[in-house]
């Protein structure tokens, strides 16, 4: 049952854990599925075409649900028996940082790597990203704001919340966990406006050379926090954590005729802020610390505004790191410590320099938590 899976991989059952897809294919197409060597995410397939490894790390394997045993790290061989998995098929999870193998000479024939270059197990993408914002000591936390959003915070004991997703870590694979939320929209809803409704915003960009999403944010600033009674739910392509629910669709709600484009604007970031609002109360909960600043990345956190809102709805001090690279400094860093270039992940520290910080308005949290209780 859930309790037994949450208790075991700190997530719940959902089709977007990658065992649950696995069960899928061995139903609906069961001769591919009989013929499969190795089952590989994504992230794995590329490492096994490096090395002729078919592994996965700690990171890939957590998203398996349902059978990865997420403290002990390895697979639960009796929870892939009982789901109707064969256990001979599961690739051998690695720390993120291992190196597992190396460069073979056909590999190196066909990409110009060097052969014998050393290859490590990889990561999730999120993971990496949040790696290159800094986010490697338990309590640090991080809101990844790209066309989903992702905010996670990471901890040291295997204390999970029920709803969210439990995943390893790329810093210190071996002992630490994070718990993430994971929106399907965040700045997918600027660019749904933008691709929608916004031809003015376009033609402007067009005519003035000025981007369409800063034309929309300084409508966006003429509006005032709660964007006067209008409040958007944020699933205009269902959700994931913590709602998992793939048919939940977006809502506006209070929307009248003195409503005008810039409301719709910022009711969409305010939306965005209130989602994350609710999965911080769910960690929080479980007793989950969480520390200061919040660092902001990604392209929805290039809008002062929407740092700010998000902010004001938290009631959390955020930072924000312009000349972050994202996921492909995570990995490189990850890397790098695998193959002892880096003597460890602090090594981003030294990196990052703070564009921004933001301060919440203590009045306006307020305010905003009267209409969360209503978007809730």
């Amino acid at each position: 049952g859930e309790d037994v899976v949450f208790e075991l991989t700190g997530n719940p059952i959902d089709p977007y854990y990658a065992t649950t897809k696995l069960m899928w294919e061995k139903n609906n197409r069961p001769d591919l599925y009989k013929k499969a060597h190795k089952l590989q995410t994504a992230a794995d397939y590329p490492v096994a075409r490096l090395t002729g490894k078919a592994l996965t790390d700690y990171s890939n394997a957590s998203l398996f649900g349902i059978v990865f045993d997420i403290v002990n790290r390895r697979w639960n061989e009796k929870m892939i028996e009982k789901v109707g998995l064969d256990v001979d098929k599961f690739p051998e999870p690695h720390p993120c940082d291992q190196v597992i193998g190396e460069v073979t000479r056909k590999a190196a024939e066909e990409t110009g790597l060097a052969p014998g270059t050393p290859v490590v197990a990889g990561t999730v993408d999120y993971n990496a990203a949040s790696l290159a914002m800094g986010v490697i000591e338990e309590g640090d936390s991080s809101l990844v704001m790209g066309m989903g959003g992702v905010w996670g915070v990471v901890h040291e004991e295997p204390k999970f919340t029920r709803n969210l997703v439990t995943i390893i870590p790329t810093a210190y694979s071996r002992q630490r966990y994070a718990t993430a939320a994971t929106l399907t929209c965040c700045a997918a809803l600027m660019k749904y406006f933008r691709d929608t409704f916004g031809q003015v915003e376009q033609a402007a960009e067009k005519q003035l050379g000025v981007s369409a999403y800063q034309i929309m944010n300084l409508e966006a600033e003429k509006v005032s926090p709660g964007s006067e009674g209008l409040i958007i739910l944020p699933y205009f392509m269902g959700e994931r954590a913590p709602i998992w629910d793939p048919l939940a669709r977006g809502v506006l709600f209070g929307l009248s005729l003195a409503h005008g484009r810039g409301h719709i604007i910022r009711a969409m970031m305010e939306s965005v802020g209130y989602a994350v609002l609710h999965s911080v109360e769910l960690v929080r909960q479980s007793g989950i610390r969480i520390d200061g600043p919040l660092l902001l990345g990604e392209g929805g956190a290039q809008s002062s505004l929407w740092r700010q809102i998000i902010s004001d709805i938290l009631n959390a001090e955020c930072a924000y790191i312009k000349e972050s690279r994202g996921a492909p400094v995570g990995n490189a860093i990850n890397a790098g410590v695998g193959v002892g270039i880096f003597k460890d992940y602090h090594i981003i520290k030294d990196w990052l320099k703070v564009t921004d910080e933001i301060k919440p308005n203590p009045e306006l949290h307020k305010f905003y938590n009267k209409i969360y209780q209503i978007y809730r």
